[in-house]
C-alpha cells in the first residue's frame, strides 16, 4: 500500500509498512497516532487540522520514520515547542513543514534545536505567535531554507526579518505580510 486517506475516523489497510502518503487532514477528532506506528516508509504526511493529536503521540511516531520528507501539521492546536524541534531534529530527510496555526507555538520556537536542520528548505509558519528570536534561530539553523512563509506573525519585527534576509542566503520566497513591519528595502 503506497496511500492511503482517511475520511471521518476509519481505517481499512491490512499492512501499513510500505505505506509512502498519508492524508488526515481535518480529521478534527484524531486523538493519537497509535493506528500509524508500523508505517516506518511514510514520506508524506498531511495531517493539517487534527488538532487533537496530543503532544507526545506526535514525538513517538516521528521518532520511528526515518524518510519523511513532507509535514503538513497546520492548525494542530496542541503542538509545543519543545515538541517542534524534536520532530525537526529525529527526521533528518524533512524538507518541507507547515507549521501555520500552530497556536501553543510561541516566541521562539526553535529554541531548543541542538543541531542545524540543513535539509530543510520550506517553511511555513503564517499566524503563530512567534517573535524575533524565532527569525534568529532559523537564521543560525536553518539557513538553507529557500521558501519561508511568516504572513500575518505579528510579533516579528524588521530586526527579526533582517535577520532572516540577511542569514538565509538561498531564499527566494519570503512572505511576511501582516508582520509588525515588513522587510527594510
Amino acid at each position: 500500500m503506497e496511500r492511503i486517506h482517511l475520511t471521518g475516523n476509519y481505517i481499512s489497510a491490512s499492512s501499513l509498512k510500505e505505506l509512502k502518503d498519508t492524508n488526515i487532514s481535518g480529521c478534527v477528532e484524531l486523538l493519537n497516532l497509535w493506528w500509524l506506528v508500523e508505517a516506518r516508509s511514510l514520506q508524506v504526511i498531511n495531517m493539517s487540522g487534527a488538532c487533537l493529536v496530543e503532544d507526545h503521540s506526535f514525538t513517538c511516531f516521528f521518532r520511528n520514520i526515518k524518510s519523511l520528507t513532507y509535514l503538513n501539521i497546520s492548525c494542530c492546536q496542541l503542538l509545543t515547542n519543545e515538541h517542534l524541534c524534536k520532530i525537526l531534529e529525529q527526521n533528518h530527510s524533512l524538507s518541507f513543514i507547515d507549521i501555520s496555526g500552530c497556536l501553543q507555538l510561541s516566541g521562539n520556537c526553535f529554541l531548543n534545536l541542538r543541531r542545524k536542520v540543513q535539509q530543510l528548505r520550506h517553511l511555513l509558519s503564517a499566524r503563530n505567535r512567534i517573535t524575533d528570536e524565532a527569525c534568529f534561530s532559523i537564521g543560525d539553523k536553518m539557513n538553507g531554507i529557500v521558501s519561508l512563509n511568516m504572513r500575518s506573525c505579528k510579533r516579528i519585527s524588521s530586526k527579526g526579518l533582517d535577520y532572516i534576509r540577511n542569514h538565509c542566503l538561498y531564499l527566494t520566497s519570503f512572505d511576511t505580510n501582516g508582520c509588525k513591519r515588513n522587510l527594510s528595502e
